[in-house]
């Protein structure tokens, strides 16, 4: 042994512990290369028909299951037009066939499965088995038309917030926001006012146009603005706080009668601005 060890360091050049893991992985590596050929050898394989005998008996020795074709065929039937010869088919001894269609010749209907499992004598098994295959007419859906009641058109001067939030579109909040806005104004002289409230949509101002309306002999809350004061002039939505100054200071430094036409004559005031804000000036005598 210690000759081989010898010879295995010079051959290779191993040291010590090199040649010590060399001699024991040699003998291991032999092992398992030539172990398949021994095990085949000591075991042979058994002949292919050999497998084939132990394959048919044991196929032999399953049990395999044929369906079952003493039950009778069910197919989709109406239990209100079926005849007895197909419910015989279906399984139904010929004297309950016949006491289905003397139950049915008596004015009686079938509405569902439960009326059927309620015939005397009738096998609960059957039923259950039928269920699926069952088709039952659809009742007929009475519809009642109620006319629908046309809401009288409402003032919009005088409508208070319910009745502005019953329009679709239109809360509790945008109800409240058009009351204040129409205190504010006081009142709405045109339906078109309505695109001046904030946040009201469109749609939703044709749809009051609609429901609403501005009455023909309504008179809004007037300002006296030749004796009222900027800050009173101000707190309608119309008149800014400038324009508010400039007609107190222009009132104060004429005296006398004016008219609304007037006011053309102070500086930054236009005629479409009068035009517009005019239904809500009053004329003092």
């Amino acid at each position: 042994m210690r000759a081989l060890r010898n010879w295995v360091r010079v051959f290779f050049g191993f040291s010590r512990t090199e040649t010590n893991g060399f001699l024991i992985l040699l003998p291991l590596t032999t092992m398992v290369l030539f172990s398949a050929p021994l095990y085949e050898a000591l075991y042979p394989a058994p002949p292919p028909v050999a497998d084939q005998h132990r394959l048919d008996s044991l196929l032999k020795t399953l049990v395999w299951e044929t369906p079952d074709t003493t039950q009778p065929r069910m197919i989709a039937f109406d239990p209100n037009q079926v005849s007895d010869s197909l419910l015989v088919r279906m399984g139904l001894s010929p004297r309950m066939a016949e006491r289905w269609i003397n139950f049915r010749n008596k004015g009686a209907q079938f509405r569902t499965w439960q009326d059927v499992s309620k015939l005397y004598g009738i096998d609960s098994s059957w039923v259950h088995r039928a269920i699926p295959f069952m088709r039952f007419p659809v009742p007929k859906s009475y519809q009642f038309t109620r006319k629908k009641k046309e809401q009288s058109p409402v003032d919009i001067n005088l409508a208070d917030t319910t009745q502005l939030d019953a329009v679709y579109g239109i809360g509790a909040a945008l109800a409240r926001r058009i009351t204040n806005y129409r205190s504010r104004l006081g009142g709405f002289v045109r339906m078109e006012q309505l695109y001046e409230v904030y946040g009201l949509d469109s749609v939703v101002v044709k749809t009051l146009m609609k429901k609403f309306f501005v009455s023909s002999d309504f008179s809004p809350v007037k300002i006296s603005w030749q004796q009222a004061t900027a800050e009173e002039l101000s707190k309608h939505p119309y008149i800014r706080r400038k324009e508010a100054q400039a007609i107190a200071a222009w009132c104060m430094q004429h005296k006398g009668k004016l008219s609304v036409a007037d006011l053309t004559q102070i500086h930054g005031i236009s005629a479409e601005w009068i035009q517009r804000i005019q239904p809500y000036l009053q004329q003092d005598p």
